[in-house]
């Protein structure tokens, strides 16, 4: 489920989507068909804790934004990671 934030169309919550998803489909090296919301980074890709650091810091570089690691302690999917853009997104 794709929350919006104050101000946000759907417009922008797809671009976010598939932005990440194009980060996440270059790091794993795999399709962005087989990428989704509901894409879980441990089980579904085997991500590990590099992957991960690499994930966020490319997320971090193309929307010009910081992470911290206690915002990132509830990513668990494509679509966590989505909200926490969109949320961080409303702040600035």
């Amino acid at each position: 489920m794709v929350v919006l934030g104050k101000g946000k169309t759907m417009a922008d919550a797809e671009n976010i989507l598939s932005r990440v998803r194009g980060i996440v489909a270059d790091e794993f090296v795999v399709g962005l068909e087989t990428l989704g919301p509901d894409t879980r980074f441990k089980e579904d890709l085997t991500a590990n804790s590099l992957n991960m650091v690499c994930i966020l810091y490319a997320v971090s570089e193309a929307f010009g934004m910081e992470i911290s690691d206690e915002e990132t302690e509830g990513i668990k999917t494509v679509g966590d990671l989505c909200q926490c853009v969109q949320c961080l997104q409303s702040f600035q």
